[in-house]
């Protein structure tokens, strides 16, 4: 189209005849006639139109009018395909990666989604994928059942049945193949869409939406044997999308026969029942999983730590926290059951990164400590919490600074997903800071030693997350929190300095803990803090540092 209209009368006439010769030699062409004649129809001047627009020149092709009759179909239904697109890139782009002036869907725009996606979904276009398909429709229905369940049923429109139907049928496709397949445990074989059927499936339980379960036909076994296809057949993110949808039943007060306090709680302990491993088979090659039938927290306590997988209890941890901290039915149960599985969780941790053949970072993902930094502070809030449960946590990690320092990063991490958290970990962090420094006496052979855990661990005392670069687990909303009491916070310093001394990653973190205080400590206490650290160790002298020249220059 270019050429054709930079070209003068002479250009255009030869553009002209090739487009005629063209349409003359379609038959020799593997392209199909109306591809031809639409590559035709753009050497002809005739059928171009160009006009000003804003920051260019809008340049229109017309085509003959039988091949924009010929094409109309195929074109209305890409259009449906850009719809189906639309409605994905609406609902699974996490909102804090919205631009700044989005806004959620309202309880009535979800409604309309919900219409299109149905009509999508019971006439798909051709020229769409099936997976796209099914992850808008979870999505969409998973919203309206959000939405619905608590107080808006408009989100619904007329096809509450549909929506409810649609994420009991994705979790019901996975059959139980007779033995628990360890890929899949670890790995979901699409891009979300189970995990989103099951963030939705704990509405399920909620008064608010009873009628309409009733009316889709499905009963409290059937959501139950939705639940039930999670612990032996979904990948831990799908666990731990469940156990988020659990904060709504927390959030309720009792009701139903069993209380659905009882039924949820119930559910997530369901959740760790495939984190036994046998014993190596050596016939199969392999260490087959053992299903726990009986009573899970009783049977956490008779696994070897070795033959224990963490992974399977992070979804558990994730909804116990929030429920040993809420007012729910099962709170104390909750909160007992959450000591069992975090002392479980970390013995077996540690023992694993320790045990014969090298280095082994079990926590490979993230799920583990940031689901146990999650559930020790939300339990933080409760009037009666048990600080102590906290630092025994960080007891039992402190020789494996793997581990500890994946942990303090990750209970700075979570201070800034909500208002409640930030206050736990604001009013928590002094006596991390002394347990921690406290531990580094005890195995000072460990943290004396110059490697690289060990420096993150030690740099980890100082709390500077700012949401970037964020884990495959943070539960952020549009921004994050500020949380870090820097003033409070740098009363430790001076204890943590002999430590920190000659190690850049504390020198890193040092510098950025800086910035949070006046200017004024800065440059006192700041300059001094900064100085200590670089030179005081005269084996690990810090010379030059390109964050501290920044810093310095700042």
């Amino acid at each position: 189209g270019l050429q054709v209209l930079n070209g003068d009368s002479e250009r255009r006439a030869q553009l002209k005849d090739v487009c005629e010769q063209l349409i003359a030699n379609i038959s020799h062409f593997d392209a199909g006639e109306s591809t031809v004649r639409n590559w035709a129809s753009s050497l002809d001047a005739a059928n171009i139109h160009a006009e000003p627009a804003e920051g260019g020149v809008l340049v229109s092709i017309k085509q003959p009018e039988d091949l924009e009759t010929e094409l109309a179909p195929m074109r209305a239904d890409m259009a449906r395909g850009n719809e189906l697109l639309g409605l994905q890139n609406k609902y699974w782009i996490p909102a804090r990666r919205k631009p700044a002036d989005w806004t959620a869907p309202t309880p009535a725009e979800v409604a309309e989604d919900l219409a299109a996606v149905r009509d999508l979904h019971d006439d798909p276009p051709v020229f769409a994928a099936t997976e796209p398909l099914l992850l808008v429709v979870a999505y969409v229905s998973a919203a309206a059942i959000k939405a619905a369940a608590s107080g808006h049923p408009e989100a619904f429109g007329d096809h509450a049945t549909f929506a409810i139907t649609s994420i009991l049928g994705i979790l019901g496709t996975s059959e139980d193949p007779g033995e628990i397949d360890s890929d899949a445990l670890r790995f979901e074989n699409d891009i979300g869409t189970r995990a989103t059927a099951a963030s939705a499936v704990p509405a399920l339980l909620l008064p608010a939406l009873a009628d309409q379960v009733a009316e889709a036909d499905a009963t409290d076994d059937d959501v139950a044997a939705a639940a039930a296809t999670l612990g032996s057949l979904a990948a831990t993110e799908t666990c731990l999308q469940f156990a988020r949808g659990c904060d709504s039943v927390w959030a309720h007060p009792c009701a139903g026969d069993p209380c659905i306090h009882v039924t949820a709680h119930q559910w997530v302990l369901d959740l760790a029942r495939a984190c036994e491993i046998g014993e190596f088979d050596c016939e199969l090659q392999r260490s087959p999983r053992q299903y726990i039938a009986g009573d899970v927290i009783a049977r956490l306590s008779q696994i070897e730590p070795g033959q224990l997988d963490t992974s399977r209890l992070s979804a558990t941890i994730r909804a116990l926290g929030r429920a040993a901290s809420s007012s729910a039915f099962v709170a104390e149960p909750a909160q007992r059951d959450l000591a069992v599985l975090l002392h479980a969780q970390s013995t077996a941790m540690v023992h694993q990164e320790s045990a014969d053949g090298g280095p082994f970072f079990i926590d490979d993902h993230g799920a583990e400590t940031m689901s146990a930094a999650r559930a020790l502070l939300q339990i933080r809030r409760r009037t009666d919490a048990p600080e102590d449960l906290l630092l025994a946590y960080l007891t039992t990690l402190a020789p494996d600074t793997h581990l500890l320092s994946a942990f303090l990063r990750d209970l700075a991490a979570v201070g800034a997903e909500t208002q409640e958290l930030a206050g736990a970990a604001s009013a928590v962090w002094p006596a991390v800071i002394t347990h921690v420094l406290d531990q580094a006496e005890l195995h000072r052979g460990v943290f004396d030693t110059h490697e690289t855990f060990n420096d993150y661990a030690l740099s980890h005392i100082l709390p500077n997350f700012d949401g970037k670069p964020e884990g495959l687990h943070n539960e952020l909303g549009r921004g994050t929190v500020r949380w870090v009491n820097a003033q409070e916070i740098a009363e430790f310093i001076p204890r943590w300095l002999p430590w920190a001394a000659g190690r850049s990653a504390c020198l890193l973190e040092l510098i950025r803990f800086l910035r949070q205080l006046p200017v004024e400590r800065q440059i006192t206490d700041g300059l001094e803090w900064i100085a200590d650290l670089c030179m005081s160790n005269p084996d690990w002298n810090l010379a030059t540092y390109a964050p501290m020249d920044e810093w310095l220059v700042e």
